[in-house]
């Protein structure tokens, strides 16, 4: 799902956006590409998400909600977020019609001497029916890349979730066993298993309009700052990159 640009929201109003009420009334909807069918509608208004300054006080938008922010909290999130390790990769931009998918596989095509492509590997875990994906990229260098279009803070919640539990799960010589099996049947290369006694780095790779950082909302910041003191206790090196998605 693409990202929904606010210069098209405003221009869609023939008359122009005077009111909170005109982006209350404005329906968004997800359409099927194949059937035509509407898969889920927002109205405008809960599609916006930003923080802003007024009378030296912070506040943020988040699902139609206005929360006002501590400002010392908001600097300390700021700051950490501003401190986070951009990625050394040189990342491919992404063709815009591209699914997350498509995109691995064309990275991976371009670089095939120095990564793998793991999305879509499901290994079976903890009973049932359980199945996790380890990550969507593995570098021969020990990086471990998770990839994912930016559509919001739900997205990234599960991008940051799915990279602390496949950080969590690689601790247990169970899971590394069902991880190497899934690399042996990708390439033949040794380099690439999965073994505790490597230092291991986990990027987040998110596809986006933005230069190397990507400008992710206040919440999700939130929601980072808490992945990375969750690896840094699990004695990961985590960085953080944009792929510029192409216009």
């Amino acid at each position: 799902m693409d990202d929904i640009l606010i210069e098209e929201v405003v221009n869609s109003y023939k008359n122009g956006l005077k009111t909170i009420g005109n982006l209350k009334n404005k329906s968004i909807s997800a359409i099927c590409s194949k059937t035509g069918n509407v898969l889920m509608s927002w109205t405008a208004y809960k599609c916006i998400y930003g923080e802003i300054s007024l009378g030296g006080n912070a506040y943020t938008i988040h699902n139609g909600k206005w929360y006002e922010i501590n400002n010392d909290y908001v600097e300390k999130i700021n700051s950490d977020y501003d401190d986070t390790p951009i990625s050394s990769i040189s990342f491919d931009e992404c063709p815009k019609k591209y699914t997350e998918n498509q995109y691995n596989n064309l990275f991976v095509s371009n670089h095939s001497t120095n990564y793998i492509c793991m999305d879509n590997k499901l290994i079976r875990y903890g009973g049932g029916r359980s199945s996790i994906e380890f990550c969507d990229i593995l570098s021969l260098d020990n990086k471990i890349i998770h990839v994912k279009k930016y559509a919001g803070s739900s997205a990234l919640s599960h991008l940051f979730n799915q990279a602390f539990v496949s950080a969590q799960l690689i601790k247990y010589d169970d899971f590394i066993d069902k991880v190497n099996s899934k690399i042996t049947s990708i390439t033949s290369e040794s380099s690439y298993f999965v073994d505790q006694s490597k230092k291991y780095e986990i990027v987040i790779a998110i596809i986006c309009n933005d230069e190397d950082k990507p400008n992710i909302p206040f919440f999700s910041k939130i929601t980072f700052s808490n992945l990375k003191r969750r690896l840094k206790v699990l004695d990961y090196k985590y960085s953080i990159k944009s792929i510029l998605k192409k216009d």
